[in-house]
């Protein structure tokens, strides 16, 4: 069967802007057709007289004739008559795209566009026009037929009888093929707004409604729906499981739909329920709740839930790009709550979102302009309050002022920007270590650096630990990584052995407020555990905070572990911690997180005290 959309043509493009025939020349070149230009209305109608294209692109905005202009002048050759003609503009109010239509163009398409809805559409109305050539070509050959049958009927009255048979089975056959290409227009216009997989409107028909809606002022809502954890089911299961499981899905969502609500389906595991009222919550409370029931297909019965974001017409939206912009916002802060959960649309999280990608650009200009700095909290005894180590803190110098990790560590750790900052800090760390080595010789000081899981699954990280601890020349043994108890389960247990190997400790910070294994305590070669600051915090107030505490001090007695008690800020947090048998502790009662001066004067004033006991 021929294939319905057309492979190449010729097009012509009217504007007078050289950077929208530009990009308009790149498109439709990358999608084979044959491209002329021109600046104006004057010299398009001049190229009309020597060419005729199959289709034209015409701006409404140019010096001279404008495009309306062109458009009327140029159908006055017959030979231009029926070339589809598209109005390409950034005139997008009503009246402007009812003038289009109004005289005869085929389709209006509003500036910005997007790529794939320009080639889509030239595809459509090239196709149209080409359904519409056979037609009349159809349309033609039969009166031609019947022009001669009557011909012959005149001349040669005894065949009548078998002409009129004859007339008849052919104007039968020809309407079957008539009736066929209406079908496969029928077909072709519902493909191209119909998603292939569940049957549901796609984003196109999407678009033209929230079009639509913009333009007549109308009331509507618009909830974004997105399945969690659908990634899982389809890279466990395979794709053939995953598009049963949204045939599912679509199917789910418009049972709890009453018209003229619609469900479209954006891609992949994204759909769109577009509502005719403003508050729509009864609707996404029924939509979160069908949603807790399994699904059961093809022997498979699985339960998977949706964030959903939403946003209405109240928000006053002009384009529907930004609709779906901040529908998506709102979703994926729904993620953020948990599976199951909504989130309806205000401006502060656009605000947030600019932010938060102000924040990554900044991230990635931070470290080749050395922004990052070290901050250094020491690590006392509670018995002598002599030093024993520093933990490494990172610091951002940022232009506007000094950011605290808390408030970018995550984003690098989304970006993959926290692998080469992590090196940077372990490369720092242990050079400034050396130097207290070198310049506090007796006291053996050693250095606690922070890593993520996401640190963890790089293929080279043993080959460049070994590297820096060889370049830099720290003391063996001095050098203790801490992670966190989720880190324990992302990471193979292989890579904290081959870590103990090369002289480098673990440490396990925030006991017991994640996944902690008593196994895994066992079998990994874990030297210290960290209490969270948390439960050293509460240790007045909550008696059953110190019997915690007592208990993880046991446990690491009895695993040969050490222990160091976090965010100690008041002596009787320190009275409490050292009667209970603790010995290491770490927080500001001792002192705050110190740059490298501060850092070498506490270490200085430190060792004279213990020197003068």
């Amino acid at each position: 069967m021929k294939d319905l959309i057309p492979e190449s043509g010729t097009i012509l493009v009217v504007d007078d802007i050289p950077a929208n025939l530009g990009v308009l020349t790149d498109v439709l070149s990358e999608a084979n057709f044959t491209v002329l230009v021109a600046e104006d209305g004057e010299s398009a109608l001049q190229k009309l007289e020597y060419v005729t294209p199959d289709l034209i692109l015409l701006d409404v905005m140019m010096p001279g004739i404008d495009g309306f202009e062109t458009y009327k002048r140029l159908r006055e050759n017959p030979l231009n008559s029926k070339i589809p003609v598209i109005f390409i503009t950034a005139l997008s109010q009503p009246s402007y795209v009812i003038k289009g239509l109004s005289l005869g163009a085929v389709d209006y398409i509003t500036k910005p566009f997007q790529k794939e809805e320009v080639l889509a559409r030239i595809k459509t109305h090239l196709e149209l026009r080409r359904l519409t050539k056979m037609l009349e070509q159809k349309n033609q050959h039969l009166s031609e037929e019947i022009y001669e049958h009557a011909k012959a009927r005149a001349d040669v009255q005894r065949l009548n009888q078998k002409l009129e048979i004859r007339v008849k089975e052919r104007t039968i056959e020809l309407s079957k093929t008539l009736e066929n290409l209406y079908k496969s227009q029928d077909l072709l216009e519902y493909n191209a707004l119909h998603d292939s997989l569940t049957g549901l409107p796609n984003r196109d028909w999407l678009m033209q409604r929230l079009k639509y809606l913009i333009a007549t002022d109308s009331s509507y809502s618009v909830l974004f729906l997105d399945l969690d954890r659908f990634k899982i089911i389809n890279d466990s299961l395979g794709h053939l499981v995953g598009d049963e499981l949204l045939k599912c899905v679509a199917h789910r969502i418009q049972e709890c739909l009453t018209p003229p609500q619609t469900a479209t389906r954006m891609g992949g595991d994204e759909f769109v329920v577009l509502a005719d009222t403003e508050t729509p919550i009864s609707l996404t409370e029924k939509l979160l709740e069908q949603f807790k029931f399994p699904f059961s297909f093809n022997g498979y019965e699985m339960i998977i839930e949706i964030s959903i974001g939403i946003t209405s017409s109240a928000m006053g939206y002009q384009e529907p790009m930004d609709i779906l912009r901040d529908v998506d916002i709102a979703m994926y802060r729904a993620k953020k709550f948990g599976s199951g959960s909504y989130q309806i649309f205000n401006p502060q999280m656009q605000a947030e979102v600019t932010a938060r990608l102000q924040l990554e650009q900044d991230l990635r200009k931070a470290i080749p302009q050395q922004e990052f700095c070290l901050y250094y909290q020491p690590i006392v005894s509670l018995v002598t309050g002599k030093i024993k180590a520093v933990e490494a803190l990172v610091r951002w110098k940022h232009p506007q002022g000094m950011i605290a990790p808390d408030q970018f560590i995550s984003v690098t750790e989304e970006t993959g920007l926290i692998n080469p900052l992590g090196w940077w800090i372990l490369r720092e760390a242990c050079s400034q270590l050396k130097a207290w080595q070198e310049q506090f010789p007796d006291l053996l000081l050693k250095m606690n650096v922070n890593f993520s899981s996401v640190q963890f699954q790089q293929i080279n990280l043993l080959e460049q630990v070994a590297k820096i601890l060889k370049e830099t020349g720290i003391s063996k043994n001095t050098l203790s990584i801490e992670i966190t108890e989720f880190c324990l389960f992302q990471t193979p247990n292989s890579n904290f052995q081959l870590l103990e190997e090369i002289g480098v400790g673990l440490c396990l910070d925030d006991f017991c407020t994640g996944y902690s294994s008593l196994r895994l305590l066992r079998d990994l070669p874990i030297n210290t555990l960290k209490i969270d600051r948390s439960f050293v915090q509460d240790l007045i107030n909550y008696p059953n905070d110190t019997t915690l505490i007592e208990t993880i001090l046991l446990l690491g007695k009895s695993l040969n572990l050490e222990v160091i008690a976090e965010g100690v800020e008041t002596q009787e947090q320190a009275k409490i911690l050292r009667e209970l048998g603790c010995i290491w502790a770490q927080g500001y009662l001792f002192s705050y997180p110190l740059d490298y001066q501060g850092a070498t004067q506490f270490i200085t004033e430190n060792q004279e005290k213990n020197y003068d006991q």
